[in-house]
């Protein structure tokens, strides 16, 4: 799925059209499992900082990184700045594997 997809609904700084044609192949936050053409969430936890293994994202393949925060001074790669990094994370998910009320099935039983 081309990245301007994925990032539909997503505040983002203005991105220009070669990095809007990526190709991305799936969704991460850990950098210890991406995979070639993954898009890279770098979050700052309570114990860590996701923007310090952008790099090591990018050399595993990574089409690129979005974070909430300035890349890290050195960075070499995309890198995709939003405003909320982990609601950013959620729309990205629905875009690329589609709403999950799509397959969702319920069922009522009634009575007294």
């Amino acid at each position: 799925m081309k990245l301007g997809l994925v990032l539909d609904g997503i505040p983002v700084r203005a991105l220009g059209a070669d990095l809007l044609a990526l190709e991305v192949s799936g969704l991460e936050y850990d950098s210890r499992r991406i995979r070639p053409g993954n898009l890279f969430f770098a979050f700052s936890g309570a114990r860590a900082d996701g923007r310090q293994f952008a790099a090591q994202a990018i050399e595993r393949g990574a089409a690129a990184v979005v974070s909430e925060l300035e890349p890290l001074v050195g960075f070499e790669g995309p890198w995709i700045q939003t405003p909320h990094g982990r609601k950013a994370l959620a729309i990205a998910c629905r875009n690329f594997f589609g709403p999950p009320e799509r397959d969702l099935r319920l069922t009522g039983v009634t009575g007294t």
